[in-house]
């Protein structure tokens, strides 16, 4: 499963009837969207509850990104070279279809996006979603879990693909995935 969230814009909740708002009450009220690749949960992939942690954490909603043809076990087997997902990763133009694009993507100002590592970089559907979406001066916080690669690799290639927006540094989920996030959002 690839993970993202992000944080509206200008959005206050509860302001009392006199149109003041209560000290301390934020303006953004985030996001959370996940994308999911899988027909089952693979160990590489960020665990399911880590979305939904990191949207508890920041006050986010979860949305889902699909891809446009769902992608089958066979798809996944990356020991086969001629598997949908080796082939997908061999070709740096691969850009898989993405079943619904995120809507008024323009009121968002922070994305946290979260992916399984393949092949030391982000899914190629992570690329289709950058260059789809208007992310230009929006913060982009990425994590992601792996089977052993670091993050950076995915960092680089993230950059390349969307370098109008304004990229944090992520890391490879371990351990509390909320209190990461707010950390991330604090600093």
């Amino acid at each position: 499963m690839i993970q993202m969230l992000t944080r509206r814009q200008n959005e206050i909740s509860h302001i009392p009837a006199g149109g003041q708002q209560p000290s301390g009450l934020r303006k953004e009220h985030p996001l959370c969207q996940t994308v999911s690749l899988w027909p089952i949960s693979p160990p590489a992939a960020p665990p399911p509850g880590a979305a939904k942690a990191i949207a508890q954490a920041v006050g986010g909603d979860l949305y889902e990104i699909r891809p446009a043809v769902p992608y089958t076990a066979a798809d996944l087997d990356w020991t086969n070279k001629k598997s949908r997902s080796s082939v997908e990763m061999n070709d740096p133009a691969c850009r898989p279809a993405i079943a619904a694009p995120v809507e008024n993507m323009d009121q968002y100002d922070t994305v946290f996006l979260g992916f399984p590592i393949w092949w030391y970089v982000e899914p190629r559907i992570v690329d289709t979603f950058l260059e789809s979406h208007a992310l230009a001066g929006k913060r982009v916080i990425p994590f992601a879990t792996s089977g052993g690669s670091g993050i950076d690799g995915a960092t680089r290639s993230l950059q390349s693909h969307c370098p109008q927006a304004k990229w944090v540094q992520g890391q490879v989920l371990h351990g509390n995935p909320a209190a990461w996030a707010k950390r991330v959002l604090a600093g």
